[in-house]
């Protein structure tokens, strides 16, 4: 009987270490083409999580270049700021990185991406779990048509 209890027990506690798992999944990745004369470019998505909070402590975007970092912004002085952070906190839901909040910064890309082929982005996070997404190089103007497209959605919507 106390063999059956402790499996019974083992799998009950099982169970709940289960419903506590994170789910996380990428979509509308893109990358903005890098600009001539330029080294850098910035990328964005939408990060869908289910689970307990935890946070994005990294990302790679290898094919591309070696150096990615997680950035937002920040109103200093009546001026909007660009800020290196070390991680993200991410809640159940859905967060944006978009242009003009959070986003990765592409540093030091020595062959810029041609606009329409795609690359892959991988953000890691603080329990050692990974979400990927294939992500395609968009110029300028398309990245601001979206920004500004999701900026009307989003005022229509509040």
């Amino acid at each position: 009987m106390m063999k059956k209890l402790s499996f019974l027990s083992l799998a009950l506690f099982a169970g709940a270490a289960m419903t506590h798992e994170n789910k996380n999944t990428l979509g509308d990745c893109v990358i903005q083409e890098v600009l001539p004369g330029k080294q850098m470019t910035a990328a964005f998505f939408t990060l869908h999580h289910n689970g307990h909070t935890q946070k994005i402590v990294g990302a790679e975007i290898p094919d591309v270049t070696d150096h990615v970092e997680l950035h937002t912004m920040k109103m200093q002085d009546n001026v909007m700021k660009m800020e290196k952070i070390d991680d993200y906190t991410v809640e159940n839901g859905e967060t944006k990185f978009a242009k003009g909040g959070n986003h990765l910064m592409l540093m030091g890309v020595t062959n810029s991406p041609e606009v329409g082929s795609k690359h892959t982005i991988t953000l890691t996070f603080d329990d050692g779990s990974k979400a990927q997404c294939e992500a395609q190089v968009k110029s300028v103007d398309e990245i601001l048509k979206t920004a500004e497209e999701n900026t009307i959605s989003d005022s229509n919507t509040q």
